[in-house]
């Protein structure tokens, strides 16, 4: 009893395996493959790198957090990722960005909360109907607080 269970199951997955391939391929036909969420080209984009240091006054790395956020009318910025430095105050972004987005603001903040934090903001120029690779280097030197 325990074999023909299992002989029904094995032909129960084939089958269907068989109906999901057939899915699969259906979607195929056509001029070209569709990539789903891949923009068509209308779209331009932008790669942006940055890298740079996070440091005190007195030139001794500073382990912080880098909330990077986005905005796409200029003005009103939303988060999108965080980024980390390493134990010598260097951090890296990097990230493919479509003309939706006008600004990136990179807020670095130290995970102690001694220090004030800062930020920068870059505006992105995208190149007319390619592809822009921009690499910045933004150095942060972070002033400790002062408290009362």
């Amino acid at each position: 009893m325990k074999n023909l269970k299992q002989k029904f199951l094995d032909i129960w997955v084939k089958c269907l395996s068989l109906i999901l391939s057939f899915l699969g391929f259906s979607a195929c036909i056509g001029d070209g493959p569709d990539l789903y969420g891949c923009p068509t080209d209308e779209y331009q984009e932008i790669d942006l790198k940055v890298h740079g240091n996070v440091i005190n006054e007195q030139g001794q790395v500073i382990k912080s957090t880098i909330t990077v956020k986005t905005s796409d009318d200029g003005v009103n910025f939303q988060p999108f990722q965080t980024v980390t430095t390493n134990d010598y105050g260097y951090y890296s972004f990097s990230h493919c960005f479509y003309d939706r987005c006008k600004k990136v603001r990179f807020v670095v903040s130290d995970d102690k909360n001694y220090y004030l934090p800062d930020s920068v903001d870059l505006q992105l120029n995208y190149a007319n109907g390619g592809t822009l690779y921009e690499v910045e280097e933004f150095n942060f030197t972070l002033s400790p607080r002062i408290e009362f």
